[in-house]
Order: structure tokens, then C-alpha cells, then sequence
């Protein structure tokens, strides 16, 4: 990352990392990203991907030290959607470990302590909260000088949306219904698959007054609009009869919606409208 561009401060957990933050932006602060406690009941376990095993921590405050460079604090992430909130306290145990080890070395005092994200939007953020509280206040009580930051982008934002796609295809098989809409695991909806969404398509206007069985629906298919069988949002699942030119909305979307959506087969997800809805 180019320090013109006002990024003073990254994360590193292997040695060419320091090599490369060296040649590039030696004036970079590092955050020495650490591997927290193994944790297969995330969503996404990043502990298989990035961070410093215990036994590496050293070696790599070593090979930040050699280069000159600054290393300000410590990092971890406990992986995406995790309902455990001990794996919270294993972390920030591991990180004291980290910043005992840099002072140890001599290296000039450590200041942020950065824990991540993970949090769940529901009751498991109070346990996680209490959690991280007292691990903080055992580890890095207050006025020990270090500033904690906290990344939870995904508990904003995961049902802070509402989804509406058009129908643009549909089919009756006897007493099954099968549509194609405008968006699909491609697109907005890939947080079916990245994510924890189970989507619920309803449609947006009630059954047309005076229609033919107002109140019955059928067992219906709704694919996404790529050539992908694949692309399938729901199955079997029960609507009122649609036509192409109704709307199918999707309450709750959000986090790894749009953001993680593709161009497949030319669908660009860059044609989403976001309509802002507030009241004064």
C-alpha cells in the first residue's frame, strides 16, 4: 500500500511481509496479526488463512525489529459468525503473550490492540461483550496505554437492507411454480452462500383483488437469472401465484450481499439502486 494514499498502519504474520512493507512504506506502523484459538463453529474460520502461530510470534517480532520497522501492536480476528465467545478470551491472552515478547525484545512499547470482528447480531454479542470486558480488564486494564479497536462491520450491517428483485421468467409445472428473477446467488443474494441469510421471498404487492384463488399458493422454485442451475435461491417454497413484472422482496439483507456479488454471464452487480428510507 503506496503511503501516499494516508495508510500508515497494517497488519503482517510472515516474514516477506516485513520485507515487503520495508521496500514499499518503511514509515508503516505494523500490526503483528495472530492466530487465535482454533475455531470450527465460525461461519468462516480465518484462523486457517492468516495469523501467527505462538511458536512464530518471536521470530517475527525478530524479523520487524532487523528491518527497522515499528510494530505498534497486535492483531487477531476469531473467524466470521461465531457463536463461541471463549475463543474472545483465548485471543487477548495470546496477545498479552505477543506484547510481553516485545518488550522482552527490547522493542519500543506497544500501543493498539486490535480484536477483530465476529460478532453475531443476536444474544451471543452480550456474551461476547462480557467476555472481551474481562479479559481486557484482566489483561490490559484500563490506563496500561493501550487502545483497543474493534472491526464489527458485519454486526451493522448484516439485516440492515431490503432486497426487492423483479420477476423476469416464470413456468408452471402442474401444481409447481418456477421463476426467474432479476438477482441470484451471483449477485445480492450470494450472502446465501457466504453468509447465514436464509432468504424468505415475499411479494411485494398483496393478490390482485378479484383474481382467481386469492388465497392459495404453490410450491415454488425461484432461480437466479444466470445460465447456473445452480443459481437457485429457494425450492419448494410456498408463494401465491406471480407474473413476470412482480416483485419479490427480501427482508434482512446486508453484509456479503452486493459486496461479494460477481458480473456472471454479464449481469452487473454494479446496477443495484439503493433507495435510502427514513422517517423524521
Amino acid at each position: 500500500m503506496p503511503p501516499e494514499v494516508g495508510v500508515n498502519l497494517a497488519t503482517y504474520d510472515t516474514e516477506d511481509e516485513v520485507a515487503k512493507v520495508k521496500r514499499c512504506h518503511p514509515s508503516c506502523d505494523l500490526l503483528l496479526r495472530i492466530k487465535g484459538p482454533d475455531n470450527p463453529d465460525a461461519k468462516i474460520d480465518l484462523g486457517t488463512k492468516y495469523g501467527a502461530r505462538a511458536d512464530e510470534v518471536v521470530p517475527l517480532l525478530r524479523a520487524a525489529q532487523r528491518a527497522g520497522l515499528r510494530v505498534a501492536g497486535v492483531a487477531f480476528h476469531v473467524g466470521a459468525c461465531t457463536s463461541r465467545v471463549d475463543v474472545y478470551r483465548g485471543a487477548i491472552e495470546a496477545a498479552r503473550a505477543a506484547f510481553d515478547a516485545a518488550a522482552q525484545l527490547g522493542m519500543p512499547p506497544m500501543r493498539v490492540l486490535d480484536i477483530g470482528g465476529g460478532f453475531m447480531p443476536d444474544a451471543t454479542f452480550d456474551e461476547a461483550a462480557e467476555a472481551i470486558g474481562d479479559a481486557l480488564a484482566q489483561h490490559f486494564p484500563p490506563g496500561c496505554g493501550v487502545e483497543v479497536i474493534g472491526e464489527p462491520g458485519q454486526y451493522f450491517a448484516e439485516k440492515a437492507f431490503t432486497l426487492a428483485a423483479r420477476v423476469i421468467g416464470r413456468r408452471a409445472r402442474g401444481e409447481a411454480r418456477e421463476y426467474w428473477i432479476d438477482d441470484g446467488i451471483y449477485g445480492a443474494l450470494s450472502c446465501t452462500i457466504l453468509g447465514d441469510y436464509v432468504p424468505r421471498p415475499r411479494p411485494l404487492a398483496p393478490p390482485r383483488p378479484g383474481g382467481e384463488n386469492m388465497c392459495s399458493t404453490y410450491a415454488s422454485t425461484v432461480f437466479g437469472p444466470t445460465c447456473d442451475s445452480r443459481d437457485k435461491v429457494v425450492t419448494g417454497y410456498q408463494l401465491p401465484e406471480m407474473n413476470v413484472g412482480d416483485w419479490l422482496v427480501f427482508d434482512g439483507i446486508g453484509a456479503y450481499a452486493a459486496s461479494s456479488g460477481t458480473n456472471f454471464n454479464g449481469f452487473l452487480i454494479a446496477d443495484i439502486k439503493t433507495h435510502l428510507a427514513y422517517s423524521t
